[in-house]
């Protein structure tokens, strides 16, 4: 990825308070393996929204990126991956709790 893009998807992300984004990290820091080579960059979304608007900024700019979940079970490469990781463990879950009517 060439930098002025990584840099413009760094600042796209900070700019709009769409979750925590770093700058070449370490699989081995998120993943409970502890395995894994650098990442161009690692982005953590706060929100549902908020991965729904960084994931348009990235298909429209034609970066490759891969999303996991807290980063269990996850074997990554030694290579370095020149695109964005996206871990979901930063997004509130949410559970909606229904009630049944007995009398149906």
């Amino acid at each position: 990825m060439e930098d002025i893009i990584r840099r413009d998807i760094y600042d796209f992300i900070k700019d709009n308070d769409y979750g925590d984004i770093y700058l070449d990290y370490s699989f081995k820091m998120i993943t409970t393996l502890k395995v894994g080579g650098d990442i161009a960059l690692l982005y953590l979304p706060n929100s549902e929204d908020s991965l729904i608007e960084v994931l348009k900024k990235l298909i429209k700019e034609k970066v490759m990126y891969f999303i996991i979940g807290n980063g269990s079970n996850v074997l990554a490469s030694d290579n370095y991956y020149d695109g964005v990781i996206i871990s979901l463990k930063k997004i509130p879950n949410q559970f909606v709790i229904e009630t049944l009517d007995n009398n149906m």
